[in-house]
């Protein structure tokens, strides 16, 4: 089968699966947190509130909650995704991503929408902030070369920003969690409400090694129920449940 033959191929099946699939509503009703998961020995020498000075960095910038679409259409078009299809294939491949991960990300973030800008000023189909995930690739990757506003909306560089802040998480900030599919689950979180909120609001702690541990504590389906449905954040909640979903439907298109 040619190249050109399968990707259409892909986004037919897209356009008619996604028709069958229709995103529920999201919930931003503020809910309290239900009985904590199992508690870990208090003989830790890991302490709880330690310093922060574990090289954390806050990508988005701050500690500003970034709003995400609280409506999203269910039925990603041929011609919203397309275009993308090469540059998402090229940045997996880069930063060694899920190319469903990033299909998620880019629906939920600005459902394919390259010159999307939210409330706080997140950019582009990835949403990201030129003083956070803007300014540390440039540090990290760029050899602190300055991007202009107008360079981080194109489609290439946005994903590739995107991608890069999905990749420091998992490979880097949270390498140590040994469950994939935890570490996914938190890598989702962190995208969205940042690191440091996400340690704070889950184990009230500034220490990633205290919060490494705890999450190592947790089973897949604890963590998962905790940040889906007991995280005080309910943007957060709604966030990583619906990437999640969109994350394993665009697994079945792909493969």
């Amino acid at each position: 089968m040619s190249v050109q033959h399968k990707t259409h191929s892909f986004f037919t099946v897209l356009a008619l699966s996604c028709l069958f699939s229709p995103f529920a509503a999201s919930d931003n009703k503020h809910v309290g947190l239900k009985a904590p998961l199992p508690s870990i020995s208090t003989q830790s020498s890991l302490k709880r509130n330690q310093s922060a000075e574990s090289g954390v960095i806050e990508l988005r910038g701050g500690n500003f909650i970034k709003p995400f679409q609280t409506q999203i259409s269910p039925l990603p078009t041929l011609h919203k995704t397309k275009p993308y299809q090469h540059l998402i294939s090229e940045a997996a491949l880069k930063w060694n991503i899920e190319q469903s991960l990033i299909y998620a990300v880019m629906h939920v973030e600005s459902y394919f929408n390259p010159t999307a800008v939210s409330s706080a000023q997140a950019l582009g189909l990835m949403q990201v902030t030129e003083n956070g995930a803007v300014l540390e690739f440039s540090k990290r990757f760029l050899g602190g070369k300055t991007l202009a506003r107008e360079q981080v909306f194109v489609p290439r560089t946005n994903i590739d920003i995107g991608t890069a802040y999905l990749y420091l998480l998992d490979a880097t900030y949270l390498s140590q969690i040994r469950s994939p599919k935890t570490r996914l689950i938190a890598t989702i979180a962190a995208y969205n409400c940042g690191l440091t909120n996400l340690m704070k609001y889950t184990f009230d702690t500034k220490s990633l090694d205290y919060f490494v541990y705890r999450v190592n504590q947790t089973t897949t389906e604890e963590w998962r129920e905790m940040l889906t449905q007991q995280f005080p954040i309910a943007e957060t909640r709604a966030y990583v449940a619906k990437v999640l979903e969109k994350k394993a439907h665009y697994q079945q298109l792909i493969h």
